[in-house]
């Protein structure tokens, strides 16, 4: 319920001012290894059926969200080659659809909204109609401000090779949720995401993290040390 009410306010204050942090946007979902399929989760089915916002989603490494249209609007979970064709995503992959073109929804996001903050967050992406299209991905913190957003260009078609993943990572774990849009010929809003991935932090942060980690086991070494020669 707690996860519901802030997918809502997160919606109400993304026009907010938030502080921007240092925000990398990035096309290479190797970056986003913890991945959500959605066609493997238990409360919504790959089936072209609506689904109420929000439904809980959980991912490979086991963390916690919310997925849907930050309108409450019902959103369509679809199965490429099954309940869904016509797509770059391959045959197989699950997707979440706002359903303008077939519900009658109006235009929308797609929100993630996570129990636990997290790096970043990335997922494939393609428009309902076939052309150029641009799509972005927004990142918010926990309290629903506004992190930073990534905007990159693609063209829709029924090629694999035209695929696009679209993510963004912070350089902190501070990131609340995250907002998909992507449209074209006047059609924003009215897209699909395919398999999400949460992002990991890069080596380079763990060695930057490293030092102060050894500090700290030094003092409490040098704590536990001196405690023992005052009992003695």
């Amino acid at each position: 319920m707690k996860l519901a009410v802030r997918l809502c306010l997160f919606c109400l204050l993304l026009s907010a001012a938030g502080g921007w942090a240092t925000v990398i946007g990035s096309t290479n979902p190797n970056l986003f290894s913890d991945t959500i399929d959605w066609c493997a989760q238990a409360t919504f089915a790959c089936d072209g059926n609506p689904y109420p916002t929000p439904q809980p989603f959980i991912s490979a490494f086991g963390n916690l969200g919310l997925v849907g249209l930050p309108t409450l609007q019902d959103f369509q979970a679809l199965q490429e080659g099954s309940s869904h064709f016509g797509g770059s995503f391959p045959d197989g992959m699950g997707l979440i659809y706002t359903g303008v073109t077939t519900l009658g929804n109006a235009p929308d996001y797609i929100a993630l909204v996570f129990a636990q903050p997290q790096w970043g967050a990335g997922a494939y992406i393609q428009p309902y109609w076939y052309g150029t299209f641009s799509a972005t991905v927004i990142l918010l913190d926990t309290n629903g401000g506004v992190l930073g957003s990534y905007v990159v260009n693609g063209n829709s078609t029924d090629q694999a090779s035209d695929l696009l993943f679209i993510g963004a990572r912070d350089t902190a774990r501070d990131v609340g949720a995250v907002l998909f849009l992507a449209g074209n010929n006047g059609h924003d809003g009215d897209f699909e995401i395919g398999t999400a991935g949460l992002a990991t932090p890069e080596p380079s942060t763990i060695l930057l993290a490293a030092p102060s980690m050894l500090g700290l086991i030094g003092f409490v070494r040098r704590r536990r040390a001196r405690h023992s020669q005052e009992v003695l």
